[in-house]
């Protein structure tokens, strides 16, 4: 499978003896399991391989998971908001680690469901920034200790922000993005 930012997700699907190419609409080698599940499914119920890929193809990015928009800068944000947990984060964390782009920006909320204090939870996500970006806006109560965390990581501090709200975020995104920038 290949999902390297620009491209979607492709893949190569052996069964049986036919071997074929699925190309998706979907970004992230997360997704490969999905596409796996869907073709066997398929293929059990009887749909010829180039009509599963063709459907598989036609599939869109699910709104707020992963889902690529192209700002009027010509930078691109890939949404992955909804419902933030660190299971959705580390699939996220780790497509920006392959992406191409010219610039890599994280902008990083909190995340739920574990057991971690929020100053924990926010060091993690400094942490997890500073393995990808260029430049790095943390949101929330906590954000502070997720901008030292990526500062320590190795972001350059001019290029890191601790803000309260989205509104803030916002701005300071509308300053820096141009095009080329992920």
């Amino acid at each position: 499978a290949s999902a390297v930012w620009p491209e979607p997700l492709s893949m190569t699907v052996c069964s049986g003896a036919a071997t074929y190419r699925i190309k998706t609409a979907l970004f992230g080698g997360h997704w490969a399991q999905s596409v796996m599940a869907a073709v066997a499914v398929g293929e059990v119920c009887g749909v010829r391989a180039e009509d599963i890929g063709h459907c598989l193809a036609a599939v869109k990015p699910f709104p707020a998971r992963m889902q690529p928009a192209t700002l009027a800068s010509g930078a691109v944000i890939v949404r992955d908001d909804y419902n933030g947990a660190l299971d959705t984060y580390l699939p996220a964390v780790g497509f920006m680690k392959q992406a191409q782009a010219v610039r890599k920006f994280a902008v990083f909320g909190d995340y739920l469901g574990t057991d971690e204090s929020g100053s924990e939870r926010a060091a993690a996500l400094g942490a997890m920034a500073a393995e990808f970006a260029h430049a790095a806006i943390f949101i929330g109560e906590h954000s502070a200790a997720a901008k030292a965390a990526a500062v320590a990581g190795g972001i350059d501090q001019a290029h890191c922000f601790a803000v309260e709200s989205t509104a803030a975020a916002t701005r300071i995104l509308s300053l820096q993005l141009r095009a080329g920038d992920l």
